[in-house]
């Protein structure tokens, strides 16, 4: 597996955090209803920070490739070969 998409780690990341969101509503939920409303509302909070920072990774990652386009080289911190992959054939 040479090249796994970002959209692969993030989804690896969301099923992770609901299985821990799941378990850990299970667990508390003899406590009652407010430890179970922490445990969602910390799962729901824990999945938009993931949306948001995937988010901005593929926005840093578009804004480099685009720069990429227009002059031809890689901005720093960014290998020219990936950019350059991330060109292919046109698909028919």
């Amino acid at each position: 597996m040479q090249h796994v998409g970002v959209g692969v780690v993030q989804t690896i990341f969301v099923i992770l955090g609901i299985i821990v969101g799941v378990i850990g509503t299970v667990l508390v939920s003899p406590l009652g209803i407010i430890a179970i409303l922490t445990v969602v509302g910390l799962t729901v909070i824990y999945i938009v920070g993931i949306a948001l920072v995937f988010g901005v990774l593929d926005t840093v990652y578009r804004t480099a490739v685009f720069h990429y386009a227009l002059s031809g080289k890689a901005p720093k911190g960014f290998d020219e070969a990936i950019l350059r992959d991330a060109f292919g054939p046109a698909k028919s």
